[in-house]
């Protein structure tokens, strides 16, 4: 009987936890000197609010229903805001001022359907495995 060599799978699926969680900054592609901190798609608190928003939904869904968009859009909107966007800085204010990061702002910017692309990138980023991947030091890939 061989043993799974769980190293070399978490060398090529392991996800840092921390990361996950905590997010990672990156830099918007549209505007200079704007950076978000996202933690990744299915992360803890991720999956807990997006249960407890569905929560009254459950028995139009179990019956092979479909929720409304609206309330699909907003339920969205709020999950992202609370545990996918954690902070950004550099977001213009409309006096050119920077904008501190509020669930409220981040939420109202996620409702907006002009706005949809800005919601993609940061689901294409929370995403991306690459930028969450687990990073083993030598050590730990030698044993």
């Amino acid at each position: 009987m061989s043993k799974i060599n769980v190293k070399k799978l978490k060398k090529a699926y392991g996800t840092d936890l921390t990361k996950a969680n905590e997010g990672v900054w990156f830099d918007s592609s549209m505007i200079p000197g704007l950076k978000m901190k996202i933690a990744k798609t299915g992360n803890h608190q991720y999956e807990k609010l997006l249960r407890n928003l569905y929560k009254p939904y459950r028995r139009t869904l179990q019956k092979g229903k479909e929720v409304d968009n609206t309330i699909t859009d907003k339920i969205m909107a709020e999950v992202i805001a609370k545990t996918i966007v954690l902070d950004w800085k550099g977001m213009p204010g409309s006096d050119g001022e920077s904008v501190a990061f509020s669930v409220d702002e981040c939420r109202e910017l996620l409702l907006d359907p002009e706005l949809r692309d800005f919601k993609e990138e940061i689901l294409e980023f929370a995403d991306d495995s690459a930028r969450f991947e687990l990073e083993l030091d030598e050590e730990t890939e030698k044993n």
